[in-house]
């Protein structure tokens, strides 16, 4: 059985950042099982929008704690404005970098970033 996202979250997420559910490509899933309950805790997602490719990142809060994921994503513009090479995180169409949605019985954190050029890097 695969455990995904579900439709509700991903449109809502997708809508945050200026597209539609349609365009989200699913790069990668970590699942994390606890007690009977098996979930998402991140999720990795590519779109396009004006030319441009970003990564839609989803990380389930259930472990992560909101406020952890707001000060990484300050960290991250901060070294992108003062010069590191690192993908700068992308406000959403209401100028948040981290948006959170509680849909249904799901609550997601989303943070989109800039898709850093390079290739993937193969552990075989």
């Amino acid at each position: 059985m695969s455990i995904e996202i579900g439709d509700t979250i991903l449109e809502e997420a997708a809508s945050r950042y200026g597209v539609t559910r349609d365009r989200l490509t699913k790069l990668h899933h970590s699942v994390i099982t606890h007690g009977a309950d098996k979930f998402v805790e991140k999720a990795l997602y590519q779109f396009e929008r004006n030319k441009r490719s970003f990564v839609l990142r989803l990380t389930h809060p259930k472990y992560v704690d909101f406020k952890l994921i707001g000060g990484e994503a300050d960290w991250i513009n901060y070294l992108a404005g003062n010069g590191m090479t690192v993908p700068r995180v992308i406000p959403s169409e209401d100028g948040l970098l981290v948006e959170l949605m509680k849909m249904e019985d799901a609550a997601y954190a989303a943070v989109c970033f800039e898709k850093a050029e390079g290739r993937e890097i193969r552990f075989d």
